[in-house]
């Protein structure tokens, strides 16, 4: 008997991201990881079924995060924005964990491990406030919150560090 795999309701991604912005290989790493997840198993239950998969696109517009789904065959359009000031406290500590885990990766021990569980937890927490100021315009489950907030990390590191994160 074999397991079913859950199909994404994403055909395709794209991430709006500024030309002048130079990612890091570690956010390159995450970048990808995410934009993976997304594309393998990201479910949006409040889409329409009967148009799905969608082709997706994720900007940062006039400091709003905007996602917009069109169906692949190109009947259905639908956009959502969320102002980002609701993330940035989250957004902001999840650079600076992320930058204490970069630097203290080469130490290992407890104090890595420490900082591993705060950003997780920061992640998560984020998913979770993203999940439920969606909500009563776009469902998502856990994992697809989690990589969405990772890309909008991503798109924001322009904003927040300059060029070359």
């Amino acid at each position: 008997m074999n397991a079913e795999k859950t199909l994404s309701d994403i055909y395709e991604i794209t991430l709006l991201t500024p030309q002048s912005v130079r990612y890091a290989p570690v956010v390159q790493h995450e970048r990808e990881l995410a934009l993976k997840a997304l594309k393998e198993s990201g479910c949006f239950p409040s889409l329409e079924k009967k148009h799905k998969p969608y082709n997706l696109s994720i900007a940062l517009e006039k400091n709003a995060l905007s996602l917009k789904f069109t169906s692949v065959d190109g009947d259905l359009s639908r956009a959502f924005t969320l102002p980002l000031r609701s993330l940035k406290s989250f957004i902001k500590d999840y650079f600076l964990i992320v930058e204490s885990y970069e630097q203290a990766k080469y130490a290992g021990g407890a104090r890595l491990e420490s900082i591993d569980m705060a950003r997780r937890g920061i992640h998560n927490e984020a998913a979770d406030f993203l999940r439920q100021k969606l909500s009563s315009r776009l469902e998502m489950n856990e994992d697809t919150a989690r990589a969405l907030f990772t890309l909008i990390c991503v798109l924001h590191i322009g904003q927040v560090r300059g060029p070359r994160i």
